[in-house]
């Protein structure tokens, strides 16, 4: 789902305005005027839908409630004996277990499912592979690997996992040593850091992006012939893929 609503949700999330699209938009255009590099940027509200980790949880947790209801299972007949007013069935208890499993293992999904819950319980690992095998997918997806001379970077931003990253072709990794993309990636990472931030998000992104451009520029000069092969817009991507 791509539609406005959606776009409108995660620019909210990722305090982002109409402006700031269209300040990214100019900073992209500026920046590669001065340089033969391409740069494109997108944003995904995050990099996989970590369902596995939900339900194994979500399943833990139930498991977890089972586990400390055993050892009442004789007050918990003799409570639904005294509520029915009658002598408990003996399918009645398993019964009740099951159903309070299954409303623990649904609630609890649905609360694993708000991202600040979501990043506490997928761990470290999942989540950085994560968003390098998106920011992969979408490199080769959106063509950024094809522009002429193979040299386009792509500034990916995963809002869940709070991570960042520049993607850039092997005709710029060639000259340009990835520490240096890692540490612009962290710069911005920081920038989306609103608590702790005297810059917006938008502004972060911007001054990442004429960073980004300085570094190409100084490796990779305009040419006289200098098309944009790429779109200089933010990308709003699906979450989850």
């Amino acid at each position: 789902m791509t539609g406005s609503k959606y776009i409108e949700k995660v620019l909210k999330r990722a305090h982002l305005t109409e402006t700031d699209l269209d300040n990214i938009k100019k900073a992209v255009n500026s920046a590669e005027k001065k340089t033969n590099g391409e740069i494109a940027i997108a944003l995904t509200p995050a990099s996989h839908d970590y369902s596995f980790w939900e339900l194994l949880f979500s399943l833990a947790a139930g498991i977890i409630v089972f586990c400390v209801m055993l050892p009442f299972s004789d007050s918990i007949v003799n409570w639904i004996s005294a509520h029915l007013w009658a002598k408990c069935p003996a399918w009645y208890l398993p019964g009740f277990f099951g159903l309070v499993l299954v409303l623990i293992i649904g609630l609890v999904f649905l609360l694993v499912n708000i991202p600040a819950i979501d990043r506490f319980i997928v761990p470290v690992d999942a989540r950085t592979s994560a968003v390098t095998h998106r920011s992969a997918r979408h490199f080769t997806e959106s063509g950024v690997y094809a522009t002429k001379e193979n040299s386009g970077i792509l500034i990916f931003i995963s809002l869940l996992e709070r991570e960042v990253r520049i993607v850039a072709d092997f005709g710029i990794s060639s000259k340009i040593d990835q520490l240096e993309w890692d540490t612009l990636a962290a710069g911005l990472v920081n920038g989306f850091n609103y608590k702790n931030n005297k810059v917006t998000a938008g502004e972060a992104v911007v001054n990442t992006i004429e960073k980004c451009g300085n570094l190409l520029a100084k490796y990779f000069p305009p040419r006289e012939e200098n098309p944009n092969e790429l779109n200089d817009g933010l990308v709003i991507l699906p979450s989850g893929e």
